[in-house]
């Protein structure tokens, strides 16, 4: 379908600031029921799909590539959940976290890795992740855990009598209510 534009439109160019993470106070003001997902890998290709899959989810994607990138969006923006790589260039998962867990953050920490195996899969449950998914991402799995972790946070904060703000438009196109 071609849609033909003005001059007006066709010069038209949004601010870039407004796509870069550190600027996502500019988005707020525009839909502030917008909830935050980390996305922390190494690898480029890893972290553009993860984004780009939790994006379709109706979700803010914030990428980092280390540690410490992660640390200072964990300590300045209320981010719903966090989905890293099992190994990072400055850590690992555990070092997250135990950001997560020193920040008194809600976010709930998914590790993403390229080995199926179920001893790794205990050990990041018991390190205190949420959950664990395989690599290379595989966009429902995703959006499940994802869709998952932001229900169990709902209900966290429902029955510590906290504030949940939620999407408006529900996950992959499924409209979204947290389990009473």
């Amino acid at each position: 379908m071609l849609i033909a534009k003005s001059p007006e439109q066709r010069s038209f160019r949004p601010h870039r600031s407004l796509f870069l993470p550190w600027s996502m106070h500019a988005r707020k003001e525009y839909m502030p029921n917008l909830q935050e997902v980390l996305v922390v890998s190494s690898d480029d290709e890893v972290r553009r799909s993860l984004g780009g899959i939790i994006g379709l989810c109706g979700l803010e994607p914030v990428l980092c590539v280390t540690v410490a990138d992660s640390r200072a969006v964990l300590s300045r923006y209320p981010i719903c959940v966090v989905v890293c790589e099992d190994r990072l260039a400055d850590g690992n998962y555990r070092d997250l976290v135990e950001s997560v867990e020193r920040t008194s953050s809600d976010a709930l920490v998914i590790v993403a890795s390229r080995l199926a195996d179920w001893n790794e899969y205990m050990e990041a449950v018991r390190a205190g992740a949420f959950d664990y998914v395989c690599l290379p991402p595989r966009r429902t799995e995703i959006e499940w855990v994802v869709k998952n972790a932001l229900s169990v946070r709902a209900r966290k904060n429902q029955l510590e009598g906290g504030e949940v703000r939620q999407p408006s438009s529900g996950i992959g196109g499924i409209p979204w209510t947290p389990v009473k």
